[in-house]
């Protein structure tokens, strides 16, 4: 893999990273950053990686972003779930 690709790549999973912190909505993001880490750390074996700091943060980032999401979810189910439990909500509210 050329090194152009290789930063370019990269860059795309910083980008990627940064856009896994929206919450909720961040989660795709966080997976394609991990895999766009993965890809671009296969390719390029042996070879010097400009933007080497770019791709590791990208993939941190990514990771507590699908995290972040994760934990999210959970607490939103579960708060959810506890207003079913309570009788306060039902589940024909929630469907429209």
């Amino acid at each position: 893999m050329d090194k152009i690709r290789v930063i370019e790549g990269s860059l795309r999973c910083h980008v990627w990273g940064w856009l896994s912190l929206i919450p909720l909505l961040g989660l795709p993001a966080g997976v394609i950053a991990v895999v766009e880490y993965q890809m671009i750390t296969r390719q390029s074996r042996g070879q010097w990686n400009a933007a080497r700091n770019y791709l590791r943060a990208g993939l941190l980032l990514g990771i507590f972003g699908i995290l972040l999401s994760g934990g999210l979810g959970l607490l939103l189910a579960a708060y959810i779930l506890s207003k079913i439990a309570n009788g306060s909500l039902s589940l024909v509210d929630l469907m429209g």
